[in-house]
């Protein structure tokens, strides 16, 4: 009887990307998630109000990424004209005069704030500052506001709280680089445009109620020429010609390419009909997203110019190694996205993943560095951006000792409930596998990353669904 030859194992019949294909196919089999697409909120949709967007350092061995980054532009991408700029949108305009001016109007209003309340006390006048706001501050509505406030702090009227209310309008809003449209919003414009034209001062109660939620810092100096909430004020004359300064500045900001062009893109640019998420495309993209692409990025003359940075911060990217991920939440905690940034993380990446993804943009954009986020999407898109407003999440405001005040989440009613932490926490947690992907391969990275993302999400939904989403924003 003859011996039966026994053929050894062909190792080499699968390809590793194989294998990491039939391992993502087994581990979606023990998490059933052909169910459904976890990586959209059942209750925000495609359409989150707010974007909560943190980045982790989550890293992997760079010569190893071979996807596409997410803020990859074609080659034969349009490119989008560039309308204004930074100097343009700030509230003092012109260039040669604003750092100066900006300077002026800080120390004035540090000057105000220190006032104490005993008899002795020094009291400035704009006058005892500089010389040179005063001679231009007609040009920008300031004149009879100063004048005016000059006048309740000789007779010693202001308290302490107004002086400061005083203080952070002039020397942290009007008095920085950032544009108009960080402390006084585009949806104002159309609101109390109207109601100061003319002879008309009186401004009804849901316009009052307006500023209030999305402007607290001129709400606040409001309050001290007697504007309560929920009901009708009348402008005193010396407001009058800054809130029309005001309303041209903010008009300004949202001149230029917009919705009309965003949408043009959509119709003509090859768009995914499902997500990265649902497929095996994360695996070779690196970037997993739960709704489906709209668009292409397309080129910005602002591209090639440095934007100006008023505040800095530290971005991760170590040698040789990628910049980390990027995460994506709703305010119910979902993620709705997670990608790979193959080098140091940027304002461009959020700025992509918005116009790729978004159908519009949300009403809030919660990011550490929203300062610069805000300027660096009305560089390239403020018709679009026009009605988005951004902050600073509540841990890393502190840090931002030179920025307009507006961008605080603190002073949001509206986002007290928000848990501006949830990218954070997520990603504290994410880390605990950074050891396990430090060496590893591209799409056995996205196989892990996107499991987690993955059970992240579906407890989410599991305490949304059963009543505990009120939970989730504290």
């Amino acid at each position: 009887m003859g011996h039966m030859k026994v053929q050894s194992p062909n190792v080499d019949l699968f390809s590793e990307n194989t294998w990491r294909q039939a391992l993502f196919l087994f581990l979606c089999s023990l998490r059933n998630t052909s169910s459904g697409n976890v990586f959209k909120c059942a209750h925000c949709r495609n359409c989150p109000e707010s974007h909560i967007i943190d980045g982790t350092a989550v890293t992997m061995k760079g010569d190893r990424f071979t996807g596409q980054p997410i803020n990859a532009v074609l080659e034969d991408a349009r490119v989008v004209e560039q309308k204004h700029n930074m100097n343009s949108r700030a509230f003092f305009n012109i260039q040669a005069e604003r750092k100066t001016l900006n300077t002026i109007a800080r120390r004035y209003a540090k000057s105000i704030k220190a006032i104490d309340s005993t008899p002795e006390s020094p009291l400035p006048k704009l006058c005892d500052c500089d010389k040179k706001l005063e001679e231009r501050a007609g040009s920008y509505g300031l004149d009879l506001f100063l004048k005016w406030v000059d006048e309740k702090i000789q007779a010693r009227e202001l308290s302490k709280a107004e002086r400061e209310a005083i203080y952070y309008f002039l020397g942290r809003n009007i008095g920085t680089n950032s544009p108009v449209l960080a402390y006084f919003p585009n949806l104002l414009v159309s609101l109390i445009e109207d109601k100061i034209s003319g002879d008309s001062r009186l401004l009804p109660r849901t316009v009052v109620d307006a500023i209030a939620a999305s402007s607290p810092s001129l709400f606040n100096v409001l309050k001290v020429s007697g504007a309560r909430r929920s009901r009708p004020f009348t402008v005193p004359e010396a407001f009058l010609p800054l809130l029309r300064v005001l309303c041209e500045r903010a008009h300004h900001c949202t001149e230029g390419p917009g919705i009309e062009e965003v949408d043009e893109l959509a119709q003509e640019d090859a768009r995914r009909q499902e997500s990265s998420a649902e497929s095996l495309e994360c695996l070779g993209t690196g970037v997993c997203v739960g709704i489906p692409q709209l668009r292409e990025r397309p080129k910005f003359t602002a591209d090639k110019a440095k934007d100006f940075i008023g505040c800095n911060k530290q971005f991760l990217k170590g040698r040789g190694r990628t910049g980390g991920v990027m995460t994506i939440f709703c305010p119910h905690g979902v993620c709705y996205a997670g990608f790979i940034l193959p080098k140091a993380e940027s304002r461009d990446h959020l700025f992509s993943f918005m116009v790729k993804y978004l159908e519009r943009p949300p009403k809030y954009l919660v990011y550490d560095f929203g300062c610069a986020a805000l300027e660096y999407c009305l560089n390239r898109l403020p018709g679009w951006f026009k009605n988005m407003m951004v902050v600073v999440d509540r841990m890393h405001w502190d840090n931002h000792t030179a920025c307009c005040s507006s961008f605080n989440i603190r002073l949001y009613e509206d986002l007290d409930g928000l848990n501006s932490q949830i990218a954070e926490q997520c990603n504290a947690a994410l880390r605990k596998i950074n050891p396990t992907l430090h060496r590893s391969s591209q799409p056995f990275f996205m196989v892990m990353l996107r499991q987690y993302l993955h059970a992240w999400n579906t407890k989410k939904e599991k305490a949304l669904g059963i009543g505990l989403g009120r939970g989730l924003l504290y």
